[in-house]
């Protein structure tokens, strides 16, 4: 939603839910949501680029530690 403000919406999300029930088991799913900061120069871009490295962050983690330990 673009709020009472903006004319675009600069948020971005991800759901990552393999279609591979083993992968799925051994990762887990991920779901997010980056705030764009409407109206900063580069908001956009940024919000994705924060969800494409949160995801590649977590595919790449090591499988069985606890979700808290693999983000960090």
């Amino acid at each position: 939603h673009t709020g009472r403000v903006r004319s675009t919406n600069e948020d971005d999300y991800v759901v990552y839910c393999p279609d591979d029930a083993a992968l799925r088991a051994r990762l887990g799913e991920l779901v997010a949501v980056a705030d764009g900061m409407g109206g900063a120069t580069g908001g956009g871009e940024a919000s994705r680029a924060a969800v494409r490295a949160l995801t590649a962050a977590f595919v790449e983690s090591v499988a069985g530690e606890q979700p808290e330990a693999r983000m960090e």
